[in-house]
Parts: C-alpha cells; sequence; structure tokens
C-alpha cells in the first residue's frame, strides 16, 4: 500500500482526554500535514468537566511532527449535533476531503492509507459519498475485493469529501416530503427497516434527537449514495464508559472488539451496493438481532439474550 502522507484529519473531541490521547497516537503515527482539532466546551453546572476539557484541548499542543494544526474550540456549549456537524464543515471549507476521528474511535494504523488511497480513487464518482472504517460483518467478507459498497453511512471512523458532506442537512428540513413521497420504501426492501428509520428520522426531525449522524444516514438515502466499507474492521470504539456521550455502559454484543489490516487494496468487480451485507448490518446493529437465520433457527439467539440476562444479573449482584 502506499505510504503517501494521508489526507487531513479532523478529531472530534470533549471530556474524554484519556481515550483521546490513546487515538491521537495513532493519528502521531500516520503524520497527517494537516489536523483539525475540534472541541465543544464544558457544559454549564458539570463539575469537573472544565478541567477535562480543558486537559482534551491541551493534547492539540502536542503535535511534534511537520503539521498545520487548526483549533476549532467552541465558546459555549453546542451539544453532539451542533458541534460536530459545524466543526467537520469548518475544516472542509478549508479541504476538500479529509479523515473523521471521534475520540474513542481508534484505528488500525492501515486504516490512514486505505481512507486516503480511496479518496483519491473515488473523488470524482457523485455517488460514492464516504469511505467507511468500520466493518460489523463478523469476518463475513462480501466480494473478492479489499471492500465493498454499502448504502449505511457509518461514523465510528470515516472519511468524506466536501462535496459529500454539502448534502447534509442536520434539520431534515424536507423529510415530511420524502417520507410521503416513499423515500423508505424505494432505498429500504424490509417492512421492519422501514419503520426504523421512519421512527428515526421524525424524532431528529422534530429535534428530540441530539444527533447529527442521522442526518447523514438521511441525505446517503436521498442521494441513493454508496459508501466504501472494509472488507475487515479497521476501527475500535473504546468508549464504552459512563463518560460517553452515547455509547454508555457495556460494549453491545454486535460492536467489534478487533481490527485488521489492509496492507494492498484489492478493488471489488463491482459497485453496487451488497443488499444482503446492508441487511445483515441492518439487523445486526440496529435491531441486535442475530442476522445469520440458521443461527436463530438453531437457538444462538435465544441463548445470547439468556447469557446476556445472567451477565448483568450477575454483575449488579456482585457490586
Amino acid at each position: 500500500m502506499p505510504t503517501d502522507c494521508p489526507a487531513p484529519v479532523v478529531l472530534l473531541t470533549f471530556n474524554r482526554p484519556e481515550t483521546t490521547r490513546v487515538v491521537f497516537e495513532q493519528i502521531r503515527l500516520a503524520r497527517p500535514r494537516h489536523l483539525f482539532f475540534v472541541s465543544d466546551a464544558p457544559r454549564p453546572g458539570r463539575g469537573g468537566e472544565s478541567e477535562k476539557v480543558a486537559q482534551t484541548r491541551a493534547i492539540a499542543r502536542q503535535v511534534d511532527w511537520p503539521c498545520e494544526v487548526r483549533e476549532i474550540f467552541a465558546q459555549a456549549n453546542m451539544g453532539c449535533r451542533d458541534r460536530v456537524s459545524s466543526g467537520i464543515t469548518q475544516a472542509l471549507g478549508e479541504v476538500d476531503r479529509a479523515i473523521i476521528l471521534e475520540d474513542d474511535c481508534l484505528p488500525d494504523p492501515s486504516w490512514f492509507t486505505f481512507a486516503t488511497e480511496l479518496l483519491k480513487r473515488y473523488e470524482d464518482d457523485p455517488q460514492v459519498l464516504s469511505v467507511r472504517g468500520d466493518n460489523y460483518q463478523r469476518d463475513r467478507r462480501f466480494g473478492e475485493g479489499s471492500y465493498y459498497f454499502s448504502k449505511y453511512a457509518t461514523c465510528w471512523g470515516w472519511a468524506v469529501w466536501r462535496r459529500s458532506w454539502e448534502l447534509l442537512d442536520t434539520s431534515l428540513a424536507d423529510w415530511p416530503a420524502q417520507r410521503k413521497a416513499g423515500l423508505l420504501a424505494e432505498v429500504c426492501p424490509m417492512q421492519a427497516e422501514q419503520e426504523y428509520w421512519q421512527r428515526i428520522f421524525d424524532a431528529t426531525h422534530r429535534r428530540e434527537v441530539n444527533s447529527w449522524a442521522y442526518g447523514w444516514v438521511y441525505a446517503s438515502f436521498k442521494r441513493r449514495g454508496r459508501h466504501v466499507t472494509p472488507n475487515v474492521n479497521l476501527i475500535r470504539n473504546i468508549g464504552f464508559d459512563d463518560d460517553a456521550t452515547h455509547t454508555h455502559g457495556d460494549r453491545p454484543r454486535w460492536a467489534p472488539d478487533h481490527v485488521g489490516r489492509i496492507d494492498a487494496i484489492r478493488h471489488p468487480a463491482s459497485d453496487a451496493c451488497s443488499a444482503e451485507a446492508d441487511r445483515r448490518e441492518f439487523e445486526w446493529t440496529h435491531l441486535n438481532r442475530e442476522p445469520d437465520r440458521y443461527r436463530r433457527l438453531l437457538g444462538f439467539e435465544l441463548a445470547n439474550r439468556i447469557g446476556g440476562r445472567l451477565r448483568r444479573t450477575f454483575r449488579s449482584e456482585t457490586r
């Protein structure tokens, strides 16, 4: 794989200096020439949060390689939806593509060159909207290439062009019209999938959900976009704890706990989205349901659920 300098990197941070340091070390090894360090401000009335935010921001001054660092620091707390979306927008106002990492998304070193090479390969294809780093297929591969295409946009380590990010509207302003026009029936073949995303988009449109990521999925659905997805997982989320914004508590069973590596990229024969991969990913990550139907028939699903309940009961009784 080429070892050219990676694309610009955007690091999204808040109040987690410990995980930020770990992710920053991987960025240091990659040595990008542009680093955008995005930080939200502490929330009023949260004891100790100002100190954690200050410790996190100080990491931006630890760059010790040739690199232009842009500090995008909020003066007042903006919340997840507005801080993330505005930070990425500001960065992509200065560069035309970027690798995006949150402060708890730890990449394999090969992720940087994988993302950089594919950002170059598909820069002029308007239907390819992003390059993903995560994979939830539990070692099942789709096609003979190093990656396949998915209709799903994700946010645990990804890369994006300015041209595709400009499609984002976190308010989902035209969702009522798109819902009436039957967008989900065209994009999602399963009834459960349609019902799920209608609930999510309804809540996001009403601003009941403080997340930018659902707006990104919605923008992709509208565009009928495709997303490069590696055939091995390249990102491990290390942020499952009580300080997390969304990933509280124990690591869910669908979240990959290991990373692979891609040393040489083999391009797939087809540029169509894999319907089977998308079905599996939706059932596994959104419904938390075993996607292998034979495993469900053999009772693995019931055994997993009973085992999960027993483990949670044991932990609660031993605390």
